[in-house]
């Protein structure tokens, strides 16, 4: 819990910094060509997702209820930053055009 609240607590306007997390990234293969943003929001919005189901199961249901919103406004965020809707794809300034 604690992990999660100092994660949403770096998101500027709902997306991850580019730098500071690295923690999807398989130890020796370093950190790939694609803007590190989208990957930690994407991996922030899952955390919460987790969290809300967590905390409903120990039925905690404000709890839940605040990790939804928390993840429903990382997601709103992240499609307003990251997808293409015309390319039908998530990408960034900084991808290599493989996707």
């Amino acid at each position: 819990m604690r992990y999660l609240r100092w994660q949403t607590g770096s998101l500027a306007n709902g997306i991850a910094p580019p730098s500071i997390w690295g923690d999807w990234s398989a130890p020796g293969f370093g950190v790939g060509p694609e803007d590190r943003r989208l990957t930690a929001t994407a991996y922030v919005y899952r955390q919460a997702e987790i969290m809300a189901d967590v905390a409903g199961v120990l039925g905690r249901a404000d709890d839940a209820a605040a990790y939804r919103a928390t993840a429903d406004d990382i997601r709103r965020a992240f499609n307003d930053t990251f997808l293409n809707v015309q390319a039908a794809r998530y990408e960034t300034a900084l991808d290599p055009g493989y996707r």
